[in-house]
C-alpha cells in the first residue's frame, strides 16, 4: 500500500477538530482527520449556547468580547461553506426569583463591562402565560446559539467526500514518531494534533493532564406552535431547535460509570420541565455526553514537551461553542507562524 502525505492528522472530529480542520482549509494546509463518529459525541448533543453572562451572580464570560465577534464571524463563515446556516442570534431569557435577584441584575446592568450585554427593558411577551414560577426576567442579548450537531454532520460529509477522513478508533499503538513529523499507519504528516474530547485521558502522550470530565444528560421535547423563539434559563436550560423541537438541559456531574442516559437524570428533567412550563410538551429523545472538562475550567492547547510535532487542543468543556473558533485558530496560528500561545492557555 502506498503512503500518503499530508501536512496534519487531526485525531477527532468534534467542534474541536472540525473547528481545526476549517482553519487548516483556510489556509490551503493538507490534512487528514482520523474519527470513529461516536454516536454519544458530546458535540453532537450540545446545545451550542453562546452566553455573554454566565453564573448566580451574573458575571462576564471570560475573554467574552474577544471570543463572540470571532465565533460569529467564523460561523458565518462555515455556514456558507457547508451550505447551511448554523448559527442564530438569540436573546437569552434568565428567570429572576426575587427582589434580591432583581436588584442584583439591575447592579450588573450599570456595570459598563456587563451591561453592555443586558437588554435595559425587554419584552417578556413571548413567555406569558407560558413560563410557571419567575418573579421577573433578566434578559441578555448578543447570545447565540450554535447547531454543534448539524455543524459536525454536514462538515464530516465534506472531508468524506474530499476523501479527507478515517472513520476508525484511533490506535495509538500504530503512531510512529519519525525524524521529520508522524506515521500512522500509511500516512505520514509534519504534525499531529489530538481533539479528541474527554477521551484524551486516555491518550498515552497527554494523560498526564488534569482532565475533569463531565456529563449531561438532555431530553428533546416537541413542543406544537413553538411557543418561544429565544433560549429560556429557568431551573433548566430550554433552546429551541427547530419549529416544533426544543433541546432541555440542565448541570453536569463529575462522576459517572458510562455515556448512556440516565433514567433518574432525565426524570429530574421531566419534572422541573413540568413545573415550569405551561404548555403541552413530548419527550422524543433522552440523550447524554461527556464533556471535556478540565481544571480551570479553560482550553488548553500546545506541543508536547518531549515530541513538539504531536499537539493538543482541548479543554473546551460546557462551552465549546464560544471558545472552540478563537482558540482552535490561535493554535494553528502558533504551528504556521511560530506566534506565542497564550499563557492561560498554554499547555504544560
Amino acid at each position: 500500500m502506498s503512503e500518503r502525505e499530508y501536512d496534519y492528522i487531526i485525531v477527532g472530529q468534534g467542534v474541536g477538530g472540525t473547528l481545526l480542520s476549517w482553519f487548516l482549509h483556510e489556509r490551503k494546509k493538507t490534512h487528514l482527520v482520523i474519527d470513529n463518529d461516536h454516536y454519544q459525541a458530546a458535540s453532537k448533543i450540545a446545545a451550542g449556547v453562546i452566553n455573554p453572562i454566565t453564573g448566580r451572580k451574573y458575571v462576564k464570560s471570560w475573554r467574552i468580547e474577544e471570543l463572540l465577534p470571532f465565533a460569529r464571524e467564523t460561523y458565518q463563515a462555515i455556514s456558507k461553506y457547508i451550505n447551511e446556516k448554523i448559527y442564530h442570534d438569540k436573546l437569552i431569557y434568565r428567570g429572576l426569583y426575587s427582589i434580591k435577584d432583581e436588584n442584583t441584575w439591575e447592579t450588573r446592568k450599570a456595570d459598563p463591562v456587563a451591561g453592555q450585554f443586558i437588554v435595559d427593558e425587554p419584552s417578556t411577551e413571548e413567555f406569558d402565560d407560558k413560563v410557571n414560577g419567575i418573579f421577573a426576567y433578566g434578559v441578555l442579548k448578543q447570545g447565540m446559539q450554535v447547531q454543534l450537531g448539524k455543524l459536525v454532520v454536514a462538515y464530516r460529509k465534506i472531508l468524506e467526500n474530499q476523501n479527507a477522513i478515517l472513520s476508525e478508533k484511533f490506535d495509538y499503538a500504530q503512531l510512529e514518531i519519525t525524524n521529520s513529523g508522524v506515521k500512522y499507519k500509511d500516512v505520514k504528516a509534519a504534525k499531529i494534533i489530538f481533539a479528541e474530547g474527554y477521551q484524551a485521558q486516555f491518550n498515552p502522550y497527554f494523560k498526564h493532564l488534569a482532565f475533569e470530565p463531565a456529563k449531561g444528560d438532555v431530553l428533546i421535547i416537541k413542543v406544537q406552535g413553538r411557543p418561544f423563539d429565544n433560549i429560556l434559563r429557568h431551573k433548566v436550560f430550554v433552546c429551541p431547535i427547530d419549529e416544533e423541537h426544543y433541546w432541555v438541559g440542565s448541570g453536569y456531574r463529575w462522576t459517572f460509570d458510562d455515556d448512556a442516559p440516565d433514567e433518574e437524570k432525565g426524570q429530574e428533567l421531566r419534572d422541573k420541565l413540568d413545573e415550569i412550563l405551561n404548555v403541552p410538551y413530548e419527550v422524543v429523545d433522552h440523550i447524554a455526553g461527556i464533556r471535556p472538562c478540565v481544571k480551570g475550567r479553560r482550553p488548553f492547547l500546545g506541543r508536547h514537551s518531549e515530541y513538539p510535532n504531536l499537539v493538543i487542543f482541548n479543554g473546551l468543556g460546557t462551552k465549546g461553542a464560544s471558545l472552540g473558533p478563537y482558540w482552535a485558530n490561535h493554535l494553528i496560528q502558533h504551528l504556521e507562524e511560530d506566534t506565542e500561545i497564550d499563557y492561560e492557555v498554554l499547555v504544560s
